[in-house]
């Protein structure tokens, strides 16, 4: 693993997606200054053959392969980002890595602060303060299939929106789970229906969608076919005035879901989604 992981280290420094596709419409002059200063530090770095740098990717490269997943860098594709961001204002991600953020440096949290701190992580999600999350504003969370992490999670999420209420901020929250039986039936997640705080959501099926392979040694552009998704709009009060979640714009993100369903993605037969 390690040989392995030394390779990729050389030849994916280069193409971390930190930096590489910050939305123009969520992100400011200042912060696309920080991501073009990130990204062509990084690229100076391994021109040069800066070591530091290339251990600090073949150690970020080996933390994420140790974890040996089928679907752990499993993300949501562009089209429905792109939705998300035009519709809702999204600009930042709760769940990412060095590997698939979508908006670049420093607009995304992962698990490994160690690791991934050097490619522009902000930290764990639920490690941030309650002003560091409010001051994002419009997040998506794709989080781990994971019962256990959905109880912790709709926890911190009611907080947040709770905090965000009294301090009159403006906070929405897409969060994205995998809608089978089990999942939906969770008494964390059927808690979400009688949230006040609940705007909306849309439920996709397995067969409308795919999702972005976004690990660094698997196949660039490869898909994963996992089980239903369902995206439910978590919003405070302040936050749902400033981006209202209608019926017209719940039916314009699944079709940016449906979108995506072009290729055909490698274990589509699976009902029940892998750990990410």
């Amino acid at each position: 693993a390690a040989s392995s992981a030394a390779s990729l280290a050389a030849s994916s420094a280069g193409s971390l997606v930190v930096g590489s596709t910050a939305s123009s419409a969520t992100t400011s002059a200042a912060d696309s200054k920080a991501n073009s200063a990130s990204t062509g530090a990084a690229r100076t770095s391994l021109e040069r053959g800066d070591s530091s740098f290339q251990s600090d990717v073949m150690a970020m490269l080996l933390r994420y392969q140790s974890l040996d997943g089928g679907g752990f860098q499993c993300a949501l594709p562009s089209p429905v980002f792109l939705s998300l961001s035009e519709l809702w204002g999204v600009g930042y991600e709760a769940f990412a890595s060095p590997i698939n953020c979508h908006y670049g440096a420093f607009r995304y949290f992962s698990a490994f602060d160690d690791t991934d701190g050097v490619f522009g992580s902000l930290g764990s999600f639920f490690a941030a303060s309650a002003d560091e999350i409010l001051s994002c504003g419009s997040i998506e969370l794709n989080p781990p299939f994971s019962a256990d992490m959905y109880t912790a999670l709709v926890e911190r999420c009611k907080s947040l929106l709770a905090a965000a209420d009294t301090a009159r901020s403006p906070l929405s929250m897409a969060l994205v789970i995998g809608a089978t039986e089990a999942a939906l039936s969770h008494a964390s997640i059927r808690s979400l229906d009688a949230s006040a705080h609940l705007r909306g959501k849309v439920i996709v099926g397995v067969g409308e969608h795919v999702y972005l392979s976004a690990s660094c040694w698997q196949p660039a552009g490869a898909t994963f076919r996992a089980c239903d998704t369902a995206v439910f709009f978590l919003q405070s009060e302040r936050g749902a005035k400033k981006w209202p979640t209608t019926q017209e714009k719940l039916a314009l993100l699944k079709h940016a879901f449906t979108m995506t369903n072009g290729t055909r993605g490698h274990g589509e037969d699976a009902r029940e989604p892998p750990g990410r």
